[in-house]
């Protein structure tokens, strides 16, 4: 109030005090005449609407003029933004039926025949509500999707983009008017951003400084219905009892109950499983889940799609979110594993028999089929220096037969005739190149010191795994527990036994101890082999009593003990146990004697035996690094745009900056292109490229380096999917909650499609850089003087009422 009487002028203020004067004159005389009422209520509301008569007309006589600040014509500017995106076309288009006979018919009609008319009107050209903002500013057309496009008739509208960054449209328009803004932004969406929570809060836009008038049109109503896949997940595992699982949720809006079928299709619209489910409201997002295994390893992608059973044209308001695409990464190798025994054994045989199954897994084997020997003895005259074990085999050559003092190694699955000539390697590019290493049945003192220190790298530095397997002579005495390999194991070992134990004939053996699963040991998918708690431990039932282990004082802290054996006496001991250490993990396996559970169930298949195998490997394996590792992310403000980093290693597993990286991008429908990745300037060894991704479907990537020379390194694969109808459709409704609250954050409000030819009032004009001041005299204002004598008339009649002159 105190601001709208700020703004009143009077023409004749020198007057007042005789206006003043004239209206308590005027007023104590209306009192007086109201002398003769015998009620004083009659009198005291006679002499008001006398009062309030006279003073409208007194305050006229000063001449008040209200001065008001108005924009300056066409001096600023008012910003329209459509959302050209698919959702907006899906919510206000006609049902097929109100278009056309046909689809095809409804095809050929133009494009604002298809629309409805609420929203056909609202963004034509000649719309009223423009016209009118065009009378006092200038109107600035925009329509936006993934990026912002000026225009200069609102009918170039076509509802044909998968995106809808409604955040980066109003950064945009604040980008391009820096020192002018425009006075407010009339915003037509659905609210639904595709960009919502992608960007950090530094990157969110500011709200505050141009009021956004957020338009409300009402859809078509609940005369169509819409069934979408809302969401899409993958659980793959690299272990044989657990297939790929693909979960869908589906979203449905309008349906009372209908029977929807859902497929599973490779790319080439295979349907591989299909399953048909009832929706009704009260299942708001039912969930379908597949469960497959693929023919072919690596990378592949598949399509779930959904479908009503009735199939009837132009049931749903879109099709194009009927379907997801799913991209499937099952590639892991190939690995290499060094398995170094200090004695030929059962376990050996059994172990390789289990790793030959899996193509991902290639094992060699080190193993000591003879110590070596003292360096002086006493020999015969005509006897040379090499071991007695290469006695009679000519073929070999004399810088291939092991010495007395030196131990005699059998090689098994090597892979070049050179390959672990020396026995154990000593320096890092040899032992580098394995992922995984599984000393069985070796003491501690058969390593150099330099080896010692190589094998805790291989473990800190390279990532590897380690697996010491128990034995007669493995983790045994105060010198393991005192060494680098001490160091790296999980447990501590127990310093009251002999370094090697050797039971005679005479000899019981230790007491047998039966393992189980420990807590953590449950929660962990390679270490069970079925697919329920009841099974799985009818399996652990059945399994053997184990004589040979390891025993220890105590487990180091962090690490998790996966399995325990109980004690005849019920004490629980220790059986696996796993750590990280570095960038790899190292574990120990208490149990010598496994070739007993080999020998059991022989006709069951698959052996659980060597299914247990292949899964610790596999498991204990997961996060190995290798010399080529790939990753990706999406761009931050460019939906459709990748961006590839190719992290290379050279053989001692150090940043490799001069290598030469090209990818290989195959998209879902065209040819093959290459492009080279350049290396990063902050990151060493970080080669970095991008690409677009126009087409909707899966899209495969091979990054492979090479050294200067031309050699191959290495290649890393995988596949990425681009479906941005996926987000644009999620859910084809108006985020209302959402445009309330751009427009409460930039000081706006929600405007309804109704009351939009008024919304040049609601434009506040007080931050306006461009006003004027309008005089307007409100003396002779029609209804003030029509009050005044409305007040005089009223009172004259309540006079007569009552008998007063």
């Amino acid at each position: 109030m105190n601001g709208w009487m700020n703004d009143i002028l009077f023409a004749r203020g020198t007057w007042a005090p005789l206006a003043i004067l004239v209206w308590l004159a005027f007023t104590v005389a209306a009192w007086f005449s109201y002398r003769d009422s015998n009620a004083s209520s009659i009198r005291w509301f006679g002499t008001f609407l006398r009062a309030v008569g006279l003073g409208i007309l007194c305050f006229c006589l000063l001449e008040p003029i209200r001065s008001i600040t108005v924009p300056k014509s066409q001096a600023n500017s008012v910003v329209v933004l459509v959302d050209n995106s698919r959702s907006m076309k899906a919510l206000y288009e006609k049902p097929i039926s109100q278009q056309a006979a046909t689809k095809k018919d409804a095809e050929n009609l133009p494009e604002d025949e298809r629309l409805l008319p609420s929203f056909a009107n609202v963004i034509a050209d000649n719309a009223t509500w423009i016209q009118e903002i065009g009378t006092q500013y200038r109107v600035r057309k925009y329509l936006f999707a993934g990026q912002l496009n000026s225009v200069d008739a609102l009918r170039d509208w076509d509802g044909s983009e998968y995106e809808s960054n409604i955040e980066g449209a109003i950064a945009s328009i604040k980008t391009r008017y820096p020192t002018q803004p425009p006075a407010a932004i009339v915003l037509i969406t659905d609210g639904r951003s595709t960009n919502l929570g992608r960007t950090s809060t530094s990157e969110s836009v500011e709200l505050e400084g141009i009021p956004i008038f957020p338009v409300l049109i009402p859809p078509q109503g609940d005369q169509r219905h819409d069934l979408w896949i809302q969401d899409v997940s993958v659980q793959t595992s690299d272990f044989e009892t657990a297939p790929v699982t693909i979960s869908a949720s589906l979203g449905h809006r309008g349906f009372p109950s209908e029977r929807v079928e859902v497929r599973l299709e490779d790319l080439h619209q295979d349907v591989l499983q299909k399953q048909v489910i009832e929706i009704s409201p009260s299942n708001n997002k039912p969930l379908v889940r597949f469960q497959f295994r693929p023919k072919e390893s690596g990378s592949q992608g598949y399509r779930v799609v959904c479908r009503s059973v009735r199939e009837i044209p132009g049931l749903e308001m879109t099709l194009e979110n009927n379907h997801r695409y799913v991209a499937v990464d099952r590639t892991m190798g190939p690995y290499r594993i060094l398995y170094l025994a200090g004695r030929p054994n059962w376990d050996y045989k059994f172990l390789q028999r289990a790793l030959s199954e899996d193509a991902e897994v290639a094992l060699t084997a080190l193993v000591r089929i003879a110590k070596k020997q003292p360096k002086f003895s006493f020999r015969g005259k005509g006897n040379d220096d090499t071991n007695p074990l290469f006695s009679g085999f000519e073929d070999i050559s004399e810088e291939e037969k092991e010495k007395y003092n030196e131990p005699v190694f059998a090689r098994l699955g090597v892979v070049s005739k050179g390959e672990l000539a020396k026995g154990f390697p000593k320096d890092a590019e040899e032992l580098y190149a394995y992922s995984m290493i599984i000393i069985d049945d070796l003491e501690t003192e058969f390593f150099t010191v330099d080896q010692l220190q190589l094998l805790r790298q291989f473990v800190a530095i390279r990532g590897g795994t380690l697996l010491v397997s128990g034995g007669q002579e493995s983790m045994r005495g105060r010198g393991f527990r005192d060494s680098v390999l001490g160091q790296l194991l999980p447990v501590y070992g127990d310093p009251s036994e002999p370094e090697t134990f050797i039971p005679g004939i005479e000899q019981q053996a230790e007491d047998s101890v039966r393992v189980g699963l420990t807590r953590e040991g449950w929660l962990l998918p390679y270490m069970r082999l079925r697919d329920n708690q009841a099974e799985e431990t009818g399996r652990l039932e059945q399994m053997p009593s184990f004589e040979v282990w390891n025993r220890t004082n105590q487990v180091k802290a962090g690490a998790r003990v996966l399995l325990e054996g109980e004690l005849p006496d019920g004490r629980k001991a220790p059986m696996l146990v796993v750590q990280k250490f570095g960038k790899g993990s190292a574990g120990a396996m208490m149990v010598g004697d496994l070739w007993r559970w080999a020998l059991m169930n022989r006709e069951e298949k698959p052996s659980p035996f060597y299914q247990a195998w292949r899964q610790l490997v596999r498991g204990l394996m997961v996060d190995i690094p290798r010399r080529v590792q790939m990753t990706s992310k999406l761009d931050a403000v460019q939906n459709s745009k990748r961006l590839i980093e190719v992290q290379l290693r050279d053989e001692r597993f150090a940043s490799m900056d001069n290598g030469l990286v090209e990818v290989r991008i195959t998209p879902p429908n065209g040819e093959t292109m290459i492009v080279k990745a350049n290396a990063a300037l902050e990151t060493a060894g970080l080669y970095e490229t991008s690409f677009l991704m126009r087409d909707s479907g899966v899209y495969n990537v091979v990054a492979q380096a090479r050294n200067p020379d031309g050699s191959i390194i290495g290649e890393s694969q995988s596949v990425y999917v681009h479906e941005p109808q996926a987000l644009e459709l999620a859910d084809c409704s108006i985020d209302e909650t959402r445009l309330r609250a751009l427009a409460e954050g930039s000081g706006g409000e929600i405007v309804p499609v109704g009351s939009l030819d008024s919304i040049v009032s609601k434009i506040p004009v007080d931050n306006l850089r461009y006003t004027e001041k309008r005089l307007t005299p409100l003396w002779h204002t029609p209804w003030l003087l029509g009050f005044a004598i409305s007040c005089l008339a009223v009172e004259w009649w309540w006079r007569r009422r009552y008998g007063l002159a």
